[in-house]
C-alpha cells in the first residue's frame, strides 16, 4: 500500500504471519519503503505489536472522521520506525512525518543510518491506511 505523490511517498507491505510474543500479544513484520525527493530508504524487518496496530487504527478512524489531530505508530524497537499522520490546518490538510532507522553492518563495525522527513498527502490516504492495518490485524 502506497500513499503520497510520485516524488514523496511511503509504501507499507505485509511480510509474514503474525507470531505471539508475550506480554503484548501478536507481532507483525512489515516492510517500509520511503521516498522523499532524492532520498530513499527501505527496511524489510520492522516489527509492530498488535496493541500498537489496534491503537493506530482507532486513532486513524478519529482522524478520518474529524480531519483534525494525529495518529502515530511505532515499531517494537522505537528507533526503527516512527510514523505519524496529522492535520496541518483547520481545513483538514494532512501531512506525514516519518523516521526510518537501521544499522549498516560492514567493516567489522555497525553504523546507524536514518531517513527522516515530512510531506503533505491527500486526506483520502487515511482510509487507505485504515484498510491496510485492518487487514494486517485480521490475519
Amino acid at each position: 500500500m502506497r500513499i503520497g505523490s510520485e516524488n514523496e511517498n511511503i509504501e507499507f507491505g505485509d511480510l509474514s504471519e503474525p507470531y505471539e510474543s508475550s506480554p503484548y500479544g501478536f507481532q507483525f513484520r512489515i516492510k517500509v519503503a520511503l521516498n522523499i525527493q532524492d532520498f530513499h530508504g527501505f527496511y524489510d524487518c520492522i516489527y509492530v505489536d498488535e496493541s500498537e496496530v489496534k491503537h493506530f487504527i482507532k486513532s486513524l478512524k478519529a482522524l478520518d472522521k474529524s480531519r483534525q489531530g494525529a495518529a502515530k505508530i511505532c515499531s517494537v524497537n522505537p528507533d526503527e520506525l516512527l510514523f505519524e499522520i496529522r492535520s496541518i490546518d483547520s481545513l483538514g490538510h494532512m501531512e506525514v512525518g516519518i523516521q526510518l532507522h537501521r544499522y549498516y553492518y560492514g567493516d567489522q563495525c555497525h553504523r546507524p543510518v536514518y531517513l527522516m522527513g515530512t510531506f503533505e498527502i491527500d486526506p483520502g490516504a487515511v482510509a487507505q491506511l485504515i484498510s491496510f492495518f485492518r487487514k494486517l490485524g485480521r490475519r
